[in-house]
């Protein structure tokens, strides 16, 4: 097939291929499944890097409005923040049980903590309990119900008829960027400060939920085992520490396999999204702070 001028041109099959092996046909693929599912899409949507100050792109943005009382200025709501890899590598995980987050990186509340006074040695002391807790979320939420976490992933290649595994470039290239487009996307929903007017401002519940849609096979292996067993996986949950100049903190991130997408978003995400729900619409006092609230940039 060729042009006018004789240059070759590829088959319409060979556009497709191509376009596929770029993983660009798998974000819109994904766009789809995701609004098929009730949510608002975007594909490339773009980010300020909070880290670089450089224009950024994730591959696929999808929100969905989840309740919303507008006498009383209460929202619930779901961001899904997905990188695609259409990828043939599979990857690999290790699992250990983890320390838990006290303050998940992907919730989001304007009345963020209870505070609590209180006597010892003579000072008067504050505890605050987030209020992700005091909702009893903590044990529904699948990013926090279970300990165990992948703390380790590697791409496997097949080299000169042998496996390898290496993560050069899986920080770099999908747990870094999604970090950051986090912080970015959670940042326009903050109180900047200035301190909460309940006559005018609203109280937000809000999950920024960061995920990996990959093509490849995932696979998973206890790492405290000393005769680890492999399995294979639809969705596993990674967790990973950053810390560099003006940006720290310990994110939660799914990697999911495309052909588990769908169920995923509706018996995990949804499913969740529904319990806050139940929570919040029967009490929504509960989520709406005092006057003169701070929300703190580590909330």
């Amino acid at each position: 097939m060729t042009d006018d001028q004789g240059m070759p041109l590829p088959s319409p099959d060979q556009v497709l291929e191509a376009l596929d092996q770029a993983g660009h046909l798998l974000e819109q693929q994904v766009a789809t499944q995701l609004a098929d599912l009730g949510y608002s899409v975007a594909t490339n949507r773009a980010y300020t890097d909070p880290d670089e100050g450089k224009s950024r792109e994730l591959d696929v943005w999808a929100y969905k409005d989840l309740f919303r009382d507008g006498d009383q200025r209460v929202r619930v709501g779901l961001y899904l923040l997905i990188e695609c890899k259409n990828t043939a590598a599979p990857l690999a995980f290790l699992t250990r049980p983890v320390p838990p987050i006290s303050k998940p990186e992907e919730v989001m509340f304007t009345f963020h903590s209870r505070e609590e006074r209180y006597e010892e040695g003579g000072q008067t002391l504050i505890r605050r309990t987030p209020t992700f807790d005091v909702l009893g979320l903590k044990e529904k939420y699948w990013g926090t119900a279970n300990p165990v976490k992948a703390v380790h992933v590697s791409r496997l290649e097949l080299k000169n008829q042998k496996w390898n595994a290496s993560n050069t470039g899986v920080f770099d290239s999908l747990t870094w960027p999604l970090a950051k487009a986090m912080r970015a996307f959670k940042a326009p929903h903050r109180n900047r400060n200035q301190g909460f007017d309940a006559s005018r401002d609203w109280s937000h519940v809000l999950f920024f939920i960061p995920m990996v849609v990959t093509a490849s096979q995932l696979f998973v292996a206890d790492g405290t085992s000393p005769a680890p067993v492999v399995g294979a996986a639809a969705h596993v949950r990674f967790q990973r520490e950053f810390k560099a100049k003006g940006f720290e903190g310990t994110f939660g991130i799914d990697f999911v396999r495309r052909d588990a997408l769908a169920d995923f978003v509706r018996d995990t995400v949804d499913t969740f999204g529904a319990e806050v729900v139940h929570v919040v619409e029967g009490n929504p006092t509960s989520v709406i702070p005092p006057d003169k609230w701070p929300m703190a940039d580590i909330w």
